[in-house]
């Protein structure tokens, strides 16, 4: 079964604010981009007259039409962890997913150290310590 494809103008918004938000300098060079296509880009880049037959163009990836050889799509906003059609399509995590958890697991290195360190420490005394900690000087 295949699923219905998104709306490609939605799917447009959400990539372009991604990149504004995370590579704003790409962003910028893509609009300088844009603004120097020619009229024809329709029909130089996707053999097509009209830029509103570009945007009805199915998708090409070989995922988009076989769907046991779909690409790693990215997690949109509007999915919570549990429904992020990346993973759902790696049945494990995605890549943005993997390196949450590898940044996540970062933050919290200082509290699975205090735990070696004292395996009988309590979260408050650990929130203590670190409120403690933070509130000492630089030297």
């Amino acid at each position: 079964m295949t699923t219905p494809l998104p709306d490609p103008f939605r799917i447009a918004s959400a990539v372009w604010q991604d990149l504004c938000d995370y590579q704003p300098g790409a962003a910028a060079a893509l609009t300088i981009q844009l603004k120097n296509m020619p009229e024809d880009w329709p029909l130089r880049v996707f053999n097509v007259g009209r830029p509103d037959a570009a945007v009805a163009l199915p998708p090409a990836a070989v995922g988009e039409v076989f769907d046991d050889m779909r690409p790693e799509i990215p997690p949109y906003a509007e999915h919570s962890f549990d429904e992020c059609p990346a993973c759902i399509e790696a049945d494990d995590n995605c890549r943005y997913h993997q390196g949450y958890a590898t940044g996540h697991h970062e933050a919290l290195q200082a509290e699975l150290d205090a735990v070696k360190a004292d395996p009988a420490i309590t979260l408050k005394d650990f929130l203590q310590r670190q409120a403690d900690s933070d509130e000492q000087p630089a030297v």
